[in-house]
């Protein structure tokens, strides 16, 4: 009978190999026992059930100067596909993605998720289903669905994954129950800046970073934080919760959080206020919008430039803060500020360098994701495939062996790829 021990192993062992072939073009049995130390026979056990899991391919021969020319492996990226979903506060974005995080098809729709849980639910069942039907088409099936949520999520909350405090009109409504007892599949789910961090530290072109920040700036702030190539979560999942954090614009003033200052919402109200103040700024007018006030701001619109400096002032503090606190190596920003770009990047520059005294902190990356507008139903995908590379089960046997994911504590926790 085989021991606990040994199974471990072998788990291990299992997963050290579809990692290697994941990460290769081409690789050979006898180059993963070399280079892992393995015996040829473990390795050979090993490769037989990933061929029975549809997960890696033989793909010839190699040219050998002397002995057996080996036969090379390569990871099948396209056998199996993953959903993605990212319910944002006003929409709802999906993503059907493979195996090594291409994204196959991808949809973006307008939504009130806030005060609309029915509406939303059904939206997100219609395109899921659409999605599926796609990838089984195509002999694909989708293996899992990831779920990105606009709150907080406790790392050990299973059966209310939304946070009444931030989503009140989803009261009693369980998405992830809804779509397991839907679809059949099983359903992972986190905090949408959370997925945006994972997405960056599995797809992001950049080199490899292990301690990053993701800022996710829309209707309120967020922030992703990966440390030690895990997501932090804290013990209550608040960690990364900038909305909440408490500042002072002025000397004076009394205390704002940071969704008031850089939340999407505020920023357009104070931006209206502004203009109905200042009827000869650029801000004037009842067409205006989050472009048109930065835009406006670009052009050296006093009043709107005004504002604008006093959300780089807060935001650049922001990473300040973050910087000489957690001592990163990346700091990566998204969302409603993108359009003005660079600008936005040498500005916070200047903050950091104004307010802390350790130069090696002033060189440290700061730039916008590259990921495009799906990059939070990217990371919920992500998550699917992180926990599946660690657990074989999840991909089925041709002699089609149900995977044993069906039991509780399924928030995931991002590791290294």
């Amino acid at each position: 009978m085989e021991t606990v021990d040994s199974s471990h192993m072998r788990t291990m062992n299992s997963t050290t190999l579809l990692r290697m072939i994941w990460q290769e073009q081409e690789i050979s049995r006898a180059d993963i026992s070399r280079m892992t130390g393995m015996s040829r026979s473990s390795v050979s056990a090993i490769v037989a059930e990933l061929l029975e899991r549809d997960l890696v391919s033989e793909q010839g021969v190699r040219h050998s100067s002397s002995g057996r020319r080996p036969t090379m492996l390569s990871f099948h990226s396209n056998a199996y596909s993953i959903i993605g979903v990212d319910m944002g506060a006003t929409h709802v974005a999906f993503a059907l993605m493979n195996l090594k995080g291409m994204i196959r098809e991808s949809r973006f729709r307008l939504c009130p998720v806030q005060s609309e849980p029915q509406q939303t639910m059904q939206l997100i069942i219609d395109t899921i289903q659409s999605m599926k039907d796609a990838a089984d088409h195509d002999n694909c099936p989708v293996i899992g669905i990831g779920l990105g949520l606009p709150c907080p999520v406790h790392p050990d909350e299973q059966q209310s994954p939304i946070h009444e405090g931030i989503l009140p009109a989803w009261v009693g409504l369980n998405p992830r129950s809804l779509l397991r007892e839907r679809f059949g599949l099983p359903v992972l789910f986190d905090n949408d800046a959370n997925l945006g961090a994972l997405a960056e530290l599995w797809w992001a072109k950049e080199p490899e970073r292990n301690n990053l920040a993701f800022i996710k700036l829309g209707t309120g702030v967020g922030a992703g934080l990966i440390l030690n190539g895990r997501i932090h979560r804290g013990r209550f999942g608040l960690a990364g919760e900038l909305g909440h954090m408490l500042v002072h614009l002025q000397p004076n003033s009394g205390m704002q959080n940071l969704n008031d200052v850089l939340g999407s919402v505020s920023l357009m109200k104070r931006a209206h206020e502004l203009g109905r103040q200042h009827p000869q700024s650029l801000l004037s007018g009842c067409n205006l919008t989050l472009q048109r006030w930065l835009e406006a701001a670009l052009d050296k619109d006093p009043v709107a430039e005004q504002l604008f400096n006093e959300v780089i002032f807060t935001l650049g503090s922001t990473v300040a803060s973050l910087l000489v606190m957690l001592d990163l190596d990346a700091i990566v920003l998204s969302g409603n500020l993108s359009a003005a770009g660079d600008m936005v990047l040498h500005r916070i520059r200047d903050v950091v360098r104004q307010h802390l005294i350790w130069k090696d902190l002033h060189t440290i990356p700061l730039r916008w994701s590259q990921l495009g507008e799906h990059h939070i139903a990217l990371g919920a995908a992500t998550m699917i495939l992180e926990k599946a590379m660690n657990d074989l089960s999840w991909f089925p046997l041709k002699t089609i062996i149900k995977p044993d994911w069906d039991r509780e504590g399924d928030v995931s926790h991002a590791s290294p790829h």
